[in-house]
């Protein structure tokens, strides 16, 4: 039960008027929603994750292998396996417009490392 501000507890939604609309659980206001419809959060959360938990199958821009990019569900996806830091999704964002594999992420990670450790060798060496 959730607890209206007014002081009375609601099971899904809280009403504002006859047929003004409804707010919902996070106090988002649903326009012309009939008084008194009830809002099933379980169906629709459900509904929701399937809609967004679409898979695709992509072409790495960088190898041309193919690999399955998860961006319905990022967290679960073979990108999150590969720990990027800023500077990292930076370098990789201005050569490449779209999701690399992990692999090529490791790599162009790398890459992005021994290109800073260079430049960092040659600015001590002039530096003498």
């Amino acid at each position: 039960m959730l607890l209206h501000p007014f002081g009375f507890a609601h099971k899904c939604t809280y009403f504002m008027g006859a047929g003004a609309g409804a707010y919902d659980r996070e106090w988002h206001f649903i326009p012309n929603t009939p008084s008194g419809y009830s809002i099933d959060f379980s169906r629709l959360k459900r509904s929701i994750k399937m809609k967004t938990s679409k898979h695709e199958t992509k072409t790495c821009p960088h190898c041309q292998k193919n690999f399955e990019c998860k961006c319905g569900d990022v967290i679960n996806c073979q990108c999150e396996t590969i720990e990027l830091k800023q500077q990292h999704r930076d370098y990789i964002f201005k050569q490449y417009d779209d999701c690399l594999c992990a692999s090529c992420m490791a790599f162009m990670r790398s890459e992005y490392n021994i290109s800073q450790f260079y430049q960092k060798i040659n600015q001590l060496i002039e530096h003498k």
